[in-house]
């Protein structure tokens, strides 16, 4: 250590150390501190103007500095090495008489709903099933364990137990309540598991319950449209070929098992009993009322008028079906003599020679955009004699309203005929009437 030396109490004297003693802390890059340190008041004198002859004696404070320095920064050393050491003894004392075994009680069930204070059981039951898979395995315990509470489910299968990643542990009043959630997807074993409250790993209770096949709660509805919570706006019975374009089958499902997959499939029957569209989704119930719908497009040119049927399955199991009918609408077919202000002179069935003879039809909000009719006109023996199409658009979902001269005046023989309207292959209606001379 080096000798005291007289201290300087010059202003800049002072100044000057305390720069050299920063300049050499920020610098040591050379192999020889000391004549480092020299070069670092030398350089900081230089620039204030000091006398060279203060130098050395600024040299030696500087180096009384340092090593006082260096003798506080090894007590904080010490001091740190004796705190980290404190608290190694106290953990390694609270590991060595820490509980190893379990000396408590412990009451478990299954529960499918917690009081959210307590995380006491609001609802216990004995079987879980593939349509409310969802439970807790719920355990309270006289006496701290903390981390050391495990719950595993053995399936009657006898393959690996499920084991919960992650228990949850609450204190209420009544002691310590361990609980895990756990959700069954729908093609987990069927038949009678187990749940086994661990305690150091060792089981300290179980519970048995049943995972059976359950019945779905699903309300089929039929609906033109949904609102924008997917909830259907109309409950219908059937739909129009002519006034529908689509119709939805909705289904509503109730207490399904939350975070699984359902595989949700819709097929539609026509009234020959040939299945003439499906579709399927891919269903994760995130609610306890669970809105899902599928749309089939009506095509006036294609579609089948009678009663239709809608199966509705659910991982490849049909839980339910509807019935409803596609009809030709409510057209209003008039047979008339002529036409006034477009509209029906007269309503007739029979006629005149010398008269002419008009179809008129009316459709009331009819929401197809486009439609292709066909006027027939048949002898009393079956013959087309008349065969006039007509293309009719509009906007959707307003007021339809039509008509032709089927036959001229004097251009048919006396008799008996049949007048049909045609839109695609949907026959809506059909009129008799006859000519007379």
């Amino acid at each position: 250590m080096a000798k005291p030396v007289r201290k300087i109490s010059d202003k800049d004297f002072n100044k000057l150390i305390e720069k050299a003693y920063y300049l050499t802390n920020q610098e040591h890059m050379h192999a020889d501190t000391h004549e480092h340190d020299f070069e670092a008041v030398k350089q900081v004198a230089a620039e204030m103007g000091i006398p060279s002859d203060k130098l050395e004696e600024a040299y030696q404070q500087m180096l009384q500095e340092k090593e006082a320095e260096a003798v506080r920064a090894e007590q904080r050393k010490r001091m740190w090495m004796w705190i980290a050491a404190g608290v190694a003894v106290v953990a390694l004392i609270v590991w060595i008489f820490r509980p190893s075994t379990f000396s408590g009680t412990t009451k478990i069930s299954i529960a499918t709903t917690l009081d959210g204070t307590s995380y006491m059981p609001l609802a216990t039951t004995d079987t879980v099933t593939t349509t409310k898979g969802a439970f807790f395995a719920h355990a309270l315990i006289k006496g701290k364990y903390g981390d050391a509470v495990a719950w595993e489910l053995y399936p009657p299968n006898g393959s690996d137990p499920i084991i919960a990643q992650k228990i949850v542990y609450a204190n209420n009043q009544e002691g310590a309540v361990a609980y895990q959630l756990f959700s069954f997807a729908p093609t987990m074993p069927l038949g009678e598991w187990k749940a086994v409250l661990k305690i150091f790993d060792k089981p300290v209770a179980e519970r048995r319950f049943i995972f059976a096949k359950g019945t779905y709660d699903a309300k089929m509805t039929l609906t033109r449209q949904v609102d924008d919570n997917y909830k259907p706006v109309q409950n219908l019975s059937g739909f129009q070929a002519l006034t529908d374009t689509i119709a939805i089958c909705h289904v509503a499902f109730r207490d399904m098992t939350p975070g699984q997959n359902f595989k949700v499939n819709w097929q539609y029957y026509d009234p020959d009993g040939e299945m003439s569209y499906s579709n399927s989704l891919d269903m994760k119930p995130n609610a306890a009322i669970y809105n899902v719908y599928s749309p089939m497009r009506i095509d006036y040119r294609s579609i089948k008028t009678g009663k239709w049927t809608v199966k509705l399955s659910v991982n490849g199991e049909v839980i339910n079906q509807r019935s409803f009918d596609i009809g030709v609408g409510d057209a209003e077919v008039i047979m008339t003599t002529g036409m006034k202000d477009d509209k029906p002179a007269d309503r007739v069935s029979i006629f005149k020679s010398t008269s002419p003879v008009y179809g008129y039809v009316f459709w009331p909000k009819i929401n197809q955009r486009k439609v292709v009719l066909t006027w027939k006109v048949k002898d009393s023996k079956g013959n087309i004699i008349r065969s006039i199409d007509q293309a009719l658009s509009n906007k959707g979902g307003t007021d339809w309203w039509a008509y032709r001269k089927l036959v001229e005046p004097n251009d048919a023989a006396a008799g008996k005929y049949v007048m049909e309207l045609w839109a695609g292959n949907l026959l809506m209606a059909e009129r008799n009437f006859e000519i007379v001379k």
